[in-house]
C-alpha cells in the first residue's frame, strides 16, 4: 500500500490494554517523521469488559475518524503467565485490530523486542528508556505525558515507520535488481 519512502505515511501505533489503551499518532515524510497527536483512552476498571471494550471501539473510532491514519501498528501478544490477562488483552486487541479494519486501515503487529529493537537498537530496553526516548525526538514534555502506554504506543508507530521504510528500499532493492536481470536476459537473448 505504501512503498513509496517520498511519499507521506501517518500511522497509529496502539499500545492495547482494557482498563487503559495507549496511541500515538506519527507522520513521516521523507526522513522526517513527526508527532501528530497521542494519548491514552482510560476505561472504569470497575465496568463490566464489554463496556469498557465499547468504550474503546468509541473513542478509538473517533480519533482515527478525525486524524485519518494510513496504517494501524500493534504489539503483538507476548507470553504472560496469568491465561485470564492474555485473553483480556486479546478483546482490547481485537477491538483495535476491527476499530483499523472498518476503516480500511492495513494492520501490522509487532512484538515488544521488535519495537524496542527498533526504536532504540536494543530489544531489552526498558519502557521508561524507550518513553525518555520519544520525548527527545518528539519534543515532548514529561508533563504532556498522559502515561507509559502513551508512549509505548508512539514506540510502536515509530517501529512501523522504521520497519515500512527499510522493507520500501528493500523492495526497491529487489525490484532494481529483478528489472537489470531481465534486462541483461532480454540483452544475451538478441545476442
Amino acid at each position: 500500500m505504501h512503498s513509496d519512502p517520498s511519499k507521506s505515511l501517518t500511522v497509529v501505533g496502539i499500545d492495547p490494554g482494557s482498563r487503559a489503551m495507549g496511541y500515538g499518532i506519527l507522520s513521516q515524510l521523507g526522513n522526517q517523521i513527526r508527532h501528530i497527536h497521542s494519548g491514552i483512552i482510560k476505561c472504569s476498571p470497575k465496568a463490566p469488559l464489554e463496556q469498557r471494550l465499547g468504550h474503546i471501539h468509541q473513542e478509538l473510532g473517533n480519533i482515527l475518524d478525525r486524524h485519518r491514519p494510513q496504517a494501524l501498528a500493534l504489539e503483538s501478544i507476548f507470553h504472560a503467565k496469568n491465561i485470564r490477562s492474555v485473553f483480556t488483552l486479546a478483546h482490547a486487541r481485537g477491538v483495535a485490530m476491527l476499530g483499523g479494519s472498518i476503516r480500511g486501515l492495513p494492520v501490522y503487529e509487532y512484538s515488544p523486542i521488535e519495537v524496542k529493537r527498533a526504536c532504540s537498537g536494543y530489544g531489552r530496553a526498558s519502557k521508561d528508556q524507550l518513553a525518555h526516548m520519544m520525548c527527545r525526538l518528539f519534543g515532548l514534555k514529561q508533563t504532556e505525558l498522559v502515561g507509559l502506554d502513551q508512549t509505548d504506543a508512539l514506540s510502536i508507530a515509530l517501529c512501523h515507520l522504521n520497519t515500512w521504510k527499510l522493507k520500501s528500499h528493500e523492495k526497491d532493492h529487489i525490484e532494481r535488481s529483478r528489472s537489470k536481470n531481465s534486462l541483461t536476459q532480454n540483452m544475451k537473448a538478441k545476442i
